[in-house]
This record gives C-alpha cells, sequence and structure tokens, in this order.
C-alpha cells in the first residue's frame, strides 16, 4: 500500500465534494510482508464477536467459512486483519463484510464504495445476514467490483448485477470445527505453518435449566480440506449411533411440524434451544459431534428463510439434510420464500447433483416412512454418503477457485 495513498485519496474526494463533513478514515499500512494481502474490514463494532456470553465472545458464525473456504484461494492472513469497525474505513485491495443484522448503517456500505471508486481504486463487498433478501436495494451494489452474499435472493440475482454477483452458502458456524478463544483465533495464521488447535479441551455448558457442569472434551480439529480426508473420519451411516438430529428452537414457522414428524423416528437425538444465540445453546463442535454421529438431519426454516448452517453442516458432516421444499403444512409461509432450494440449486446449476441426497420435504409428516425406507438398505447409504461428501468437497473447491480468479483480477490487481 502506497504510504501516500490517504492524502491522495483524500485529495480526490475533496476535489469532487465528497469530503466536506466527511468523518471517512484510512486504514494504517500493513507490514511490509503483508503488503499484497487482501485486507479484511469487518464492518461492526467488534470485529470478531456476535455478542458476549459471560467473559466468552461467542464468535460471528460467519467467521470461519469465509476464511477456510470463501476466501481460500486469496492472499489473506489473520494478522493483516484490521481491528477496528470499517463503517467509515477506506483502504485498497480491500474486502468488506457487511452483517445486515449487526452492522454499520447500510448506507454507508454505498459511500464506501463510491469514495473507492472516486480515489481509483476497487473493493469487494462480502454481504451476510439479509434473511428476508431486500437489503441490497439500500447497500448500493451498484459500485463494488464483486459482491458475495448470502441468502438467494431472486430479486438481487437479476441480470442487472451481472456476474459480479455471487450467491455463496452459509457455510459451518465459527467454531464448528476448531473451538478456539479469541486469543488463540487472532493469533493462528494458517498460512505460517498452520495454527496450533487445542486437541482437547474440558468446557461447561449452561444447561436448559441454568445449572453448569462439565461436557466431555470438545473435539477440535482442523476442518477437513478434502472429502478423501473427510470421508476418513467420519462414520459410515451404519455405524452411526442416531437416525436423526437437530438443534434448535422448534416453535417457529414448519419446525413444529418437523419436530412432529421427527418424533415418530427412533434413535434420535434433539436438544431444544430457546433463542437466537442463547445461553443454553450448544458449542459448535458439540453439534458437529452428533451430527457426525447422525444419518439425518432436519434443516427446517427459521424465521425469515429456509437456508441455515444447519443444511451445510449437514452436508460437511456427511449427515443427509432434509429441508422445506414447498410446505404445505403452515399456510402463514412466507411468498418470497417458497420453493427457495429449488431455485437456488437452479441458480448454481446443481439441482441434479444434490438430487440424490438432498431432501426437498413437503409435508414433515411423510419423513417418518421416507427415512425407514431409505434406512433399510444402508450399503445405498453408504455410497449416497460418498457421493454427497465429494460433491460438497467439489463445489466449495471451485467456489473458492472462482472467488480467488475474480478477486485478484478485480481488486488485488485492477
Amino acid at each position: 500500500m502506497d504510504p501516500n495513498w490517504g492524502k491522495k485519496c483524500r485529495a480526490k474526494l475533496e476535489a469532487a465534494g465528497k469530503w466536506e463533513g466527511s468523518d471517512f478514515e484510512f486504514a494504517p499500512p500493513l507490514p511490509a510482508d503483508d503488503a499484497a494481502d487482501l485486507r479484511v474490514l469487518w464492518m461492526t463494532s467488534d470485529p470478531h464477536c456476535f455478542k458476549q456470553r459471560g467473559k466468552r465472545c461467542v464468535p460471528l458464525f460467519e467467521r470461519d467459512f469465509l476464511y477456510d473456504w470463501l476466501l481460500r484461494d486469496l492472499p489473506v492472513r489473520r494478522r493483516a486483519l484490521l481491528r477496528a469497525p470499517g463503517c467509515k474505513m477506506l483502504a485498497p485491495r480491500a474486502a468488506y463484510v457487511f452483517n445486515g443484522v449487526l452492522s454499520c448503517n447500510p448506507f454507508d456500505v454505498a459511500k464506501i464504495a463510491e469514495a473507492l471508486k472516486i480515489c481509483g481504486t476497487h473493493g469487494m463487498l462480502v454481504h451476510f445476514g439479509d434473511e428476508n433478501g431486500s437489503m441490497d436495494k439500500m447497500l448500493g451494489y451498484g459500485d463494488w467490483t464483486l459482491i458475495l452474499r448470502q441468502y438467494y435472493a431472486k430479486t438481487a440475482s437479476s441480470t442487472q448485477w451481472g456476474d459480479k454477483l455471487l450467491h455463496v452458502p452459509l457455510g459451518y458456524s465459527a467454531n464448528f470445527w476448531q473451538d478456539m478463544e479469541e486469543k488463540e483465533w487472532t493469533a493462528a495464521d494458517p498460512r505460517d505453518g498452520g495454527p496450533v488447535y487445542p486437541t482437547e479441551a474440558m468446557h461447561t455448558l449452561e444447561s436448559a435449566g441454568g445449572a453448569k457442569g462439565a461436557t466431555q472434551a470438545a473435539g477440535s480439529a482442523p476442518p477437513p480440506r478434502t472429502a478423501s480426508e473427510a470421508l476418513a473420519a467420519m462414520p459410515r451411516p451404519a455405524d452411526r449411533k442416531y437416525t436423526w438430529a437437530f438443534f434448535g428452537d422448534v416453535k417457529k414457522s414448519t419446525r413444529p411440524f418437523m419436530a412432529k414428524g421427527m418424533a415418530a423416528v427412533p434413535r434420535g437425538f434433539k436438544f431444544e434451544s430457546h433463542g437466537f444465540a442463547g445461553g443454553d445453546m450448544h458449542r459448535p463442535v458439540e453439534l458437529r459431534s452428533i451430527m457426525q454421529s447422525s444419518v439425518f438431519c432436519p434443516a427446517p426454516t427459521g424465521w425469515y428463510n429456509p437456508d441455515s448452517y444447519r443444511f451445510s453442516e449437514s452436508l460437511e458432516t456427511g449427515c443427509f439434510p432434509l429441508v422445506d421444499g414447498h410446505p404445505t403444512e403452515w399456510r402463514d409461509y412466507i411468498p418470497a420464500t417458497e420453493r427457495y432450494w429449488e431455485w437456488y440449486f437452479k441458480y448454481l446449476g446443481v439441482t441434479d447433483a444434490v438430487k440424490p441426497f438432498v431432501k426437498l420435504v413437503d409435508t414433515w409428516a411423510d419423513i417418518p416412512a421416507h427415512i425407514a425406507a431409505k434406512m433399510e438398505h444402508a450399503q445405498q447409504l453408504g455410497a449416497m454418503q460418498k457421493q454427497m461428501v465429494e460433491w460438497w468437497f467439489d463445489f466449495k473447491g471451485a467456489l473458492a477457485a472462482k472467488i480467488g480468479k475474480m478477486a485478484k483480477e478485480r481488486v488485488l490487481d485492477a
């Protein structure tokens, strides 16, 4: 980064009449050995914590999947992160992470993109958290050269954005693979010999009743990088302890019908939590352990959107996902999310690829019969699991390569 970039940028903004009264800040230069990196600016008051639970930071859910996969093919190092809110921060060669629930004023996103353009540089927007698919109109996608967006929205995928907009999966939540404290995570640099992951850690959990007790080792491990690595570490369907598993609130959207239908399936594991990111939730690594021990994983709709971390986490653990297709049981189903998965799979071009292992549920009351029929053919389930995991890793790898190529052309080398 040119050490005089900020002064030059300010001069251009002043000449364009965009600086007067502005509270823009300029990011400090990176160390020389990080100068070629993509800088990541989190547009939140805290770059890493969704909330504090006691003395522990509950990390932003999107964090690990972003660095493990979405930015995998880009030169990004954790020590290069700017640990300050990016609401008004200007920097070249940067990706701005905006979360529609936690971030700054959405109009700041458009202002930053406009300022970067005036200064003769380009920025990449990573748009998380827009479950109802409406915030793109406020953000001003126009001046960004590349946008990664969670939650598929037909309106946002229109041709007006061309190939600059990529819809990406939610992926797995932070600490799903390695249960790392904030100080451990920020010290770890996967490009410099790899982070040291805690191999065994004892933790305490608050149960639904509020009592605290020690749990078993969290089972932290580096995320698998290939399908063969993942398959070698996971049980086959015939060897799994549970037929199905679900963690979460069962009182919203189609979930009461899901809970009733799944109750008729034997050998299930259900943990009902209270509220989003509430104090009684299991740690992500513990969810992973249970999902790796389960054959089917229901991933029903939340308040606004059928997509959830459960879908990607099911694929990650070799657990067959059950998702809402065209629900007939909930009359108040949000019209904008009907047939969500059909639209999304069509957009991604994977409809035929996922048909063997992703079940689109129309009526949850029919699922017990569906599962019973599948469980009668353990050998076929084993082959299907291998097909699912190989597809998922191929998909993630191809997406990472595409993002890396586009970001290098449009942000790093532009």
